[in-house]
């Protein structure tokens, strides 16, 4: 009897031991759970927050979407202003950087020298920079003793030569405009190591074909060639409205003048060509005849920061006109956030979509199978009618760094339509499925890698083949509606709160409050910016999905249970 009371209370024992045991790991489980979701979310919130990179000392950039132009404008004037900056050097102590008024000599001593006695004898310190292995040593001095010290060092036998510790500069290729600092998009399309190979030619034209540009504008008025005006039939295109304006400053606004902002392609002139009203709206034969007058000009590259839901045959003679003359067009693909709208559907368009300051397209970009190319659009700084600058989004942003861009690889000896087309594809930075997808084209265009691959002594093979041929694709329903206007003032709601595009692309749900009025108000605006994480992207980013909460509490109840279990048999083994 007392060995079966025992071997009850050792059965009691191990199950009260197992009991605890499984629920302290039940609750460890539960807490390590809640703290990897939380550190999870903390580093994709921040992670998206970085990756815009904006510079501490300008404005913030908002990695997001913008449709309509802010109410409140302030106009700024560049022309009094100078760059400044806020960055502070920090040295490191080891070895000291030489203090502001000294200068750095290196010193070069004979391979049989004794490091310690020399240093002795001298009474130099000689600092070791990393370059020990070539007995080179720098010695910190006065910047009005260089010519004594040297003469001192080179005196004693050990010295095997004495030389100026010199300076090298970052060879990016940057412009003086003081706006500069608020276009990101130049930075992310790698314009400043573009520019290293060439800032464009005035042999170039590129022709903006839109709501006419500002001819007194001090950033386009020594660039403009003669232009007309489609609307009102006259050879006076000046801009009522403001968009074109804003679109031939992003392709090629005079840059380097310490004045405004920097286009694409500083050297390319601008043919404007005045097919939208006042209210930013026109017809199909405005744009069509615009379309082979500026051919008919001599345009090299054509910007249509417009669109159209229906196709027309005119239209696209109209295209296939200019392509059969060399010339090569560029349309935004649309804000509908769905189908492609035209011109940007032709094979012989380039149609671009829009991305943000972190290379993220923008929701309400169109996609499609004619899709080609990305390029930043949300949050654009560029020029406002009257001498001003602006803030604007949408694809009609993104066509024109298309433009410039093509204006750039123009430029280079040998280098044709198809050509500079086919250089921008292949180089383009992937964003999205690995080559080529209907949301972001080839990807971002990338200014460095594209004009190296139009450097002379390269023998780059172009292909003449586009996959915009792919319009024609079957299952495609598209609403016919007559009449054309710029793709960023389309008549739709550009923030949708349940967006397939963004379930496709897993990117986060981001809006941009702005306080504003109208296009032509041409203000400075200020976006305020909100980051909400989509719980699709929230998933992919931590790899996981939220099974080990429930684990924990599933642990901690099977505790719970075997102890009472274990308990109910201790009582019984008392009876």
């Amino acid at each position: 009897m007392d060995s079966c009371h025992r071997a009850r209370r050792i059965g009691f024992g191990f199950g009260l031991f197992f009991a605890l045991t499984v629920l302290l790991l039940g609750a460890g489980q539960a807490r390590a759970s809640a703290a990897f979701y939380e550190m999870t979310t903390l580093t994709s919130a921040e992670t998206l927050v970085t990756s815009s990179e904006t510079p501490t000392s300008t404005p913030s950039i908002p990695a997001s979407i913008s449709e309509t132009p802010s109410p409140s404008p302030t106009t700024t004037d560049f022309a009094s202003q100078t760059p400044t900056s806020s960055l502070t050097p920090i040295f490191s102590d080891t070895p000291a950087s030489p203090p502001a008024t000294a200068v750095s000599l290196l010193v070069g001593l004979k391979k049989s020298t004794d490091l310690d006695a020399f240093r002795e004898q001298t009474g130099f310190s000689l600092l070791d920079v990393g370059l020990s292995s070539l007995n080179v040593y720098r010695v910190d001095i006065l910047a009005g003793k260089i010519e004594e010290v040297v003469q001192e060092l080179a005196a004693f036998p050990e010295v095997a030569y004495v030389e100026p510790d010199g300076t090298v500069t970052a060879q990016d290729t940057l412009p003086n405009d003081p706006g500069f600092a608020f276009q990101y998009a130049l930075l992310n399309i790698r314009a400043p190591q573009g520019w290293d190979m060439t800032t464009g030619s005035h042999l170039v034209t590129i022709a903006i074909v839109d709501s006419g540009v500002d001819q007194t504008h001090p950033e386009l008025a020594p660039k403009i060639l003669p232009g007309y005006d489609f609307v009102n039939g006259d050879a006076d295109p000046q801009d009522d409205n403001g968009h074109g304006t804003h679109v031939a400053g992003i392709a090629a606004a005079f840059s380097n003048n310490g004045l405004g902002m920097t286009g694409v392609s500083w050297g390319a002139q601008i043919l404007p060509v005045k097919v939208l009203n006042e209210f930013n709206s026109g017809t199909y034969s405005n744009v069509a005849a615009g379309i082979i007058w500026a051919t008919d000009q001599g345009a090299q590259v054509i910007n249509l920061s417009l669109g159209g839901g229906s196709p027309s045959l005119t239209l696209e003679n109209a295209v296939n006109y200019a392509a059969a003359h060399g010339v090569a067009l560029v349309a935004a693909a649309g804000n509908t956030g769905g189908a492609i709208l035209y011109p940007a559907r032709y094979p012989n368009v380039i149609a671009v979509a829009s991305t943000n300051a972190a290379n993220l397209r923008a929701p309400s970009s169109a996609f499609g199978p004619e899709l080609d190319l990305s390029a930043p659009g949300v949050s654009i700084y560029s020029l406002a009618i009257g001498g001003g600058y602006t803030t604007l989004g949408g694809t009609s942003m993104a066509a024109p760094h298309v433009s410039g861009a093509l204006a750039l690889l123009l430029s280079m000896p040998g280098v044709g339509p198809i050509q500079a087309r086919s250089y921008l594809e292949t180089s383009a930075l992937d964003l999205d499925a690995p080559g080529w997808d209907i949301f972001t084209g080839y990807g971002l265009i990338q200014l460095d890698a594209a004009l190296a691959l139009a450097v002379p002594t390269a023998t780059p093979t172009a292909s003449a083949t586009s996959t915009s041929n792919l319009s024609s694709a079957p299952g495609r329903n598209l609403t016919l509606t007559p009449g054309i206007m710029p793709v960023d003032s389309l008549p739709f709601t550009p923030v949708r709160t349940a967006s397939p595009i963004a379930l496709f692309s897993n990117s986060p749900t981001i809006f941009v409050t702005f306080t504003g009025t109208s296009p032509a108000a041409f203000s400075m605006l200020t976006p305020t910016l909100t980051f909400t994480p989509s719980s699709s992207q929230f998933i992919a980013k931590s790899g996981r999905i939220p099974w080990m909460p429930c684990l924990g509490v599933f642990l901690i109840l099977l505790g719970f249970l075997l102890a009472a279990l274990a308990r109910r048999r201790w009582q019984k083994s008392t009876i």
